[in-house]
């Protein structure tokens, strides 16, 4: 089930006044568990999913390999008066974790990088329950496409 609107849009809206830092940010300090999914697809189903989803999301797909699982978005502008400038990119990495007895599984990595300039209260980052929100719509959006 998707969520009306779209979490990703509304923190690059209200998200920077949520923090008093200038500069550029990744989710990588989130553990890794946060920001990783398993799916009971195929590797190839996972990454058409993501990419369907992440396309819906706004983002034009800038490297695509489907042999290694990466996915790699451009960088999606947006402007909010209080957080300025906003730069967002995606990169994704899917991997076939060896078929369980039910069928083939596959895991996703997401990392979502944020930049921000300008804005009467800019901020730098997503962060703890926030980011993690973020990355759970996403992974909810790409398993309703496997079903």
């Amino acid at each position: 089930m998707r969520v009306s609107g779209s979490l990703l849009a509304r923190y690059l809206l209200i998200g920077g006044a949520a923090a008093a830092f200038l500069g550029c940010a990744t989710t990588e300090g989130l553990p890794v568990e946060d920001r990783r999914r398993t799916f009971d697809a195929a590797e190839d189903s996972v990454v058409s999913a993501v990419v369907s989803v992440l396309t819906e999301e706004g983002y034009r797909i800038d490297e695509l390999d489907r042999q290694s699982g990466l996915i790699i978005t451009d960088t999606r502008k947006t402007f909010g008066y209080l957080s300025g400038l906003d730069r967002t990119s995606v990169t994704g990495r899917v991997q076939g974790t060896g078929g369980q007895s039910n069928g083939p599984t596959a895991q996703l990595t997401l990392t979502i990088s944020t930049e921000q300039e300008g804005g009467i209260m800019p901020g730098s980052r997503m962060r703890g329950s926030e980011a993690r929100e973020v990355y759970d719509e996403l992974f909810q959006s790409i398993e309703a496409k496997l079903d």
